[in-house]
């Protein structure tokens, strides 16, 4: 192969789809086919591509998110495999793929008149999305180096130059790879002509980097390169693979100079404190200046957020007028303390209903002020929501777990799930003698089959349901279950709770009822580790952290069938949904008579987890919305849409 003539050096940039809930849904095929029509070419753009840089099914046979609900909850199969078909790759119109779309479905709403007002087991909710771009420190400077480089970057970097590029350069649709190779002539054509031959629409981002660098790798020999990281941002990378943390930097460089505040109503315990407990320091890592506030109050306090929360979930409870004036009081107080903060920060993070009123007790703010919900509150108690929807709807923006959560709000809703920290003591891989020794002091047999649920006790997290599902399967299937956990210092119903898990329990002497501390993190993480299966049958969720972390250890999880729980385990593939205790049962059975597929499930959690809900990701999607928000709405794929339509 001759020298390369040296040419304009490729400077690689990356990008993220950041997701908003429309608020348009669809229930069956008519009301699809109505949205389809309606919604803006970003909605359809995202619901085609964004599945690749969203949480997904790394296996899906139906490539886009039309047919993926026509199979699985429309179970229309025929008309999944026809949606399937469609193809925005080779189309320079995003229109003409909505055209094609709606014909297709008149022609099957005209054939088949039931399907008309047959309803789908969930509902369809309608995403548009903005698209953040920004620069990178990557480049090649020649074909040999340009292998090196795409192995180091990120998702969001493959998605902008070999997927979005085709929509961006309509007249040869050529990925910006191919186009770039153009320019040192015939010796590249051969790679070129793999590059237009590869199908992006049948891999995941991850795989389509692979088969990217294996191409040039062959065509041009791999040349050299070097990363870079602090040390904690490397240990990350180690999990979580360099490109993802090179992301990282390369999008908090928009953000230097910039102050965050972060507040909730807790330190210990529960999935937000955590959360917050390793983004912050690698906020502050990135050169990003982040505070963590903790609202405090009384008992009383506690006891009336509570109700709000278990209210925003649908249970039908009262909110008494004195609820009300606790509430507001405490936060009246607390504004008090943390008004000077508040009102400097470029952006203020408030986590879920306990510190909602803040915002109106600041009118001197200058940031961003986003609301950030974490439970599940797709079907509120409506009285509830009238009440906090006056604080929220004066936020910039908010976010939600899931699309199902949204409600009607003036800004925009922004579609992020949690995550988990790989580095925390709770999820770090322990020594077997470790795990022994936390088996040891419980008194759980490791050469028996054990099953873990690890939650707070909460009504929600149904232990009692657990209970019944473990004596079930016991009749056919030897195990010993563990039920783990504590309460968190905004909740407290959690004794009264546990006393009823206990009650329950009876002397079976196979059930271990453990009441933790807040801070037993290595004890939760022996536990989860030791286990051969992971239950967490909430019957409300809002996302199920709990269900992340049995994942990344390896472990098949039977959960139940409801809120972020639906996006992290596909049936079959990494665990079980449930909607009861006699399927819980019928689960567990299953799974320890087949240890070769629960073997296997628990890879596919573990790669599952790596890919999406891991920190690293997490943290990428919120600078990004940092990054929109100080934009006042950044870099609009709708607006793009409109130069090119």
């Amino acid at each position: 192969m001759s020298s390369y003539q040296s040419r304009e050096t490729f400077r690689f940039k990356e990008c993220t789809l950041l997701p908003i809930s429309t608020g348009i849904q669809a229930r069956n095929l008519r009301e699809l086919r109505e949205g389809i029509e309606e919604v803006a070419p970003s909605c359809l753009y995202y619901h085609f591509w964004g599945r690749l840089l969203s949480p997904q099914f790394p296996e899906s046979e139906y490539v886009n998110d039309f047919a993926s609900w026509a199979k699985v909850y429309l179970h229309e199969d025929a008309l999944s495999e026809r949606l399937s078909a469609l193809d925005l790759n080779h189309r320079n119109d995003i229109e003409d793929i909505r055209e094609e779309l709606l014909d297709l479905l008149d022609e099957t709403l005209s054939r088949e008149y039931f399907i008309s007002w047959k309803e789908a087991d969930r509902t369809f909710h309608f995403t548009r999305a903005h698209l953040i771009v920004v620069e990178t420190a990557l480049s090649a400077d020649s074909p040999r180096t340009l292998p090196r480089a795409i192995a180091s970057s990120s998702r969001g970097s493959i998605f902008f130059h070999f997927i979005e590029a085709k929509r961006r350069n309509r007249e040869d649709r050529q990925d910006d790879y191919s186009k770039w190779l153009g320019f040192f002539g015939e010796e590249t054509a051969e790679a070129r002509e793999e590059l237009t031959n590869l199908d992006p629409y049948l891999h995941s981002l991850t795989d389509l980097r692979e088969r990217l660098v294996h191409i040039l790798e062959i065509a041009f020999v791999l040349g050299g390169g070097e990363s870079f990281m602090t040390q904690l941002l490397q240990n990350y990378g180690v999990l979580a693979g360099e490109q993802v943390i090179s992301s990282l930097y390369r999008f908090a460089t928009f953000l230097q100079g910039k102050k965050v505040v972060h507040v909730n109503s807790t330190r210990e315990g529960g999935g937000v404190a955590e959360i917050l407990r390793c983004m912050i320091p690698l906020m502050n890592e990135l050169g990003i200046e982040t505070h963590w506030e903790v609202i405090v109050g009384s008992e009383a306090f506690y006891t009336a957020t509570k109700s709000i929360h278990n209210a925003l979930q649908g249970k039908d409870l009262p909110f008494t007028e004195s609820y009300h004036e606790v509430y507001m009081e405490t936060n009246r107080l607390n504004a008090e303390r943390l008004r000077p903060l508040l009102e400097e920060a470029d952006f203020v993070f408030i986590h879920d209903p306990q510190p909602a009123p803040l915002l109106s007790l600041c009118p001197n703010r200058k940031g961003k002020w986003i609301w950030r919900c974490h439970i599940d509150a797709s079907v509120p108690n409506r009285n509830i929501w009238r009440m906090l929807r006056r604080f929220v709807s004066e936020y910039d923006a908010s976010i939600f777990s899931l699309a199902d959560f949204t409600q009607r709000l003036p800004h925009p809703q922004y579609l992020i799930p949690p995550s988990i920290d790989p580095l925390s003591e709770k999820n770090i891989v322990l020594s077997e003698r470790e795990i022994d020794e936390t088996c040891l002091r419980f008194n759980l047999d490791r050469e028996r089959p054990l099953v873990v649920q690890v939650s707070r006790f909460d009504v929600f997290k149904d232990p009692i349901g657990v209970i019944k599902s473990y004596r079930m399967a016991r009749k056919h299937a030897d195990m010993q279950i563990v039920l783990a956990g504590g309460g968190a210092a905004d909740d407290p119903e959690g004794a009264a709770i546990l006393e009823q898990v206990k009650n329950a329990a009876s002397d079976d002497p196979d059930i271990h009822v453990i009441e933790l501390p807040s801070n037993a993190h290595r004890t939760i993480n022996g536990l989860q580790s030791a286990a051969d299966i992971i239950m967490q049958k909430s019957t409300k969720e809002g996302f199920g952290l709990t269900v992340t972390e049995g994942m990344w250890k390896y472990k098949p999880v039977i959960g139940g069938d409801v809120g972020g729980i639906r996006l992290q385990i596909i049936n079959r593939f990494n665990g079980f949904r449930v909607q009861t205790p006699e399927g819980a049962a019928l689960r567990l059975r299953y799974l320890l008579a087949w240890g070769r597929q629960r073997k296997r499930m628990g890879q596919n959690a573990h790669k599952y987890v790596r890919e999406n809900f891991l920190i690293t990701t997490h943290l990428r999607t919120v600078l990004a919305l940092m990054i929109n928000l100080s934009q006042n709405g950044g870099e609009d794929l709708e607006a793009q849409m409109s130069q090119k339509l």
